[in-house]
């Protein structure tokens, strides 16, 4: 089964990795990491369009819908994600989609103008890219927040 377009390199991509001091094994890795994770968030985004009319457009209060996507989307999509190779692109992809759900969540349109870091505060909500920090931390130290 061919990888889908988007995740095949293009043809100046390819010219460039030839160039790069990279191992085989390491560019495969990091190829599979980004695939597994844009599978994963391509599922998540499903789930929450799913549960826009039940779920995020109900009248439940926004604190139980914060809990909600953390144990339902949030942990689906960061399961394992402690041993992922977490590049800058990869963290910025994770974080974007994050910010996507919790704007979701409190029925934030773009044209609204609030800042990411509104977002935040509202939700009360940390990164994604910074939990899985945390996990890898802890998993490969022993120590972090917990």
């Amino acid at each position: 089964m061919d990888p889908p377009r988007y995740l095949a390199p293009s043809k100046w991509q390819s010219r460039l990795l030839i160039n790069l001091p990279i191992s085989a094994a390491r560019l495969t890795a990091l190829v599979q990491v980004r695939q597994k994770c844009s599978r994963r968030i391509a599922i998540m985004r499903d789930c929450m369009k799913s549960l826009d009319r039940n779920i995020w457009h109900s009248k439940i209060s926004t604190t139980t819908k914060i809990q909600l996507y953390n144990i339902y989307i949030l942990s689906v999509l960061l399961y394992g994600a402690e041993t992922w190779t977490l590049t800058t692109v990869l963290s910025a992809i994770i974080d974007s989609f994050d910010q996507w759900c919790q704007r979701r969540i409190l029925r934030l349109h773009y044209s609204q103008h609030v800042s990411n870091h509104e977002v935040r505060r509202r939700t009360d909500c940390i990164p994604a890219s910074e939990i899985i920090q945390s996990r890898r931390l802890k998993l490969f130290r022993g120590t972090g927040p917990s």
